[in-house]
């Protein structure tokens, strides 16, 4: 869980410009139309951004960070696609994943794992944050496994304080494991939940590229 808090915590940034992206998870490489008004994290100071949240998350592989291409926004409304280390290399189905991992979920994110988020986070900024939060599920469907938080970060040092909403699809595309994340503005579980569909039409954009 310590990476969804990790993710939480972007610096004012720049407008990028690319509108595809892909990825790969283990053998499997995937294609995803970004959703419309949000931009690909790959150059200038909104790729050095998203490297150092990256580098801050040492239990998960971070495929793509798409931010909101109105340069105001950027730092505030953004999704984050990731895979869990231990499942890049493991083939599943969605009902499968939602049997492991849904039990999981009900409890929330321990007060330990804030501080260990805090800890990795201070170390890759090279300057103290606090980020508090209680990741948890939000049910599911036949397409998504749902968590979601509230995030408080703070970072005296570089003047950021804010909070925001997280809602993260987890789900199986041609047999891999990714998690679709969107933060944005907001302070209450309503705020989560009207994040929802935006992550499960993310996760429904993403499809395998055919082999040659």
């Amino acid at each position: 869980m310590k990476s969804l808090l990790i993710a939480g915590l972007v610096a004012a940034i720049a407008t990028p410009a690319a509108a595809q992206h892909r990825f790969r998870v283990g053998t499997v490489e995937f294609t995803t139309a970004l959703p419309v008004g949000y931009c690909s994290a790959t150059e200038g100071k909104p790729a050095a951004v998203a490297q150092m949240l990256a580098a801050a998350d040492n239990r998960n592989v971070t495929h793509l960070t798409a931010l909101s291409c109105d340069a105001d926004k950027a730092w505030k409304d953004y999704f984050i696609i990731k895979t869990p280390n231990e499942l890049l290399a493991v083939s599943t189905n969605t009902a499968e994943l939602q049997q492991a991992v849904a039990p999981a979920l009900k409890a929330a994110l321990a007060a330990d794992e804030n501080e260990e988020a805090s800890k990795s986070v201070s170390r890759t900024m090279g300057s103290p944050v606090q980020i508090k939060g209680e990741v948890r599920g939000y049910g599911q469907d036949a397409n998504c496994l749902y968590l979601g938080a509230v995030l408080d970060m703070d970072a005296p040092e570089r003047g950021i304080k804010y909070t925001l909403a997280m809602s993260g699809c987890m789900t199986v595309v041609a047999g891999k494991v990714v998690t679709i994340y969107r933060y944005a503005p907001g302070t209450t579980d309503a705020d989560v939940r009207k994040l929802m569909p935006s992550v499960l039409a993310f996760a429904k954009a993403i499809t395998p590229v055919a082999a040659n």
